[in-house]
């Protein structure tokens, strides 16, 4: 297990793609820098021009729906979570739990760069507590506090439903 502030290593895009099980069309990390193991990282992600959401959200005014910015909030606490932690190396699931006190300031475009940084501030058994926000070019658009579980994924447990009748 590596300690609390340790400096970790840039994350690139094949990174990203190792430590989270988020994929396309819903993968909103592109990379991770300035990490530093339990406590923060600042993730990056370009707002492609044609992610379908823009389509109905708004026709003729496309702006990026709140809800996608803190998934990418999400998934980049989620990356800096595995890729902190001994789970980095075996199969995990992230559960979001809670989004509380999310604003937002202004709108993201197509084509805009998110700056999505990340700082845990507690935690409780696998429960953790992050402060959140994303920047656009300095800008803050949107800010969050997110809680959720990382933990090792249970591959002999028999989901509800699946057992048998005997």
């Amino acid at each position: 297990m590596v300690d609390f502030h340790t400096p970790l290593p840039d994350v690139d895009k094949a990174g990203v793609l190792r430590h989270i099980p988020h994929r396309d069309p819903f993968l909103f990390v592109d990379s991770l820098t300035e990490i530093r193991a339990y406590t923060h990282a600042v993730g990056h992600y370009h707002m492609h021009a044609d992610h379908a959401f823009y389509a109905g959200h708004f026709p003729g005014n496309p702006i990026t729906p709140g809800v996608i910015t803190c998934e990418a909030l999400a998934q980049t606490a989620a990356l800096l979570l595995a890729y902190s932690s001994e789970l980095v190396h075996e199969e995990f699931e992230v559960f979001l739990l809670g989004i509380d006190k999310a604003r937002f300031k202004r709108p993201i475009l197509p084509g805009e760069h998110l700056t999505l940084t990340i700082d845990l501030v507690g935690h409780k058994r696998d429960i953790w507590i992050s402060k959140c926000t994303a920047h656009v070019e300095g800008a803050l658009a949107v800010s969050c506090d997110l809680k959720a579980m990382l933990r090792r994924k249970q591959t002999d447990a028999v989901p509800a439903g699946s057992g048998s009748a005997g």
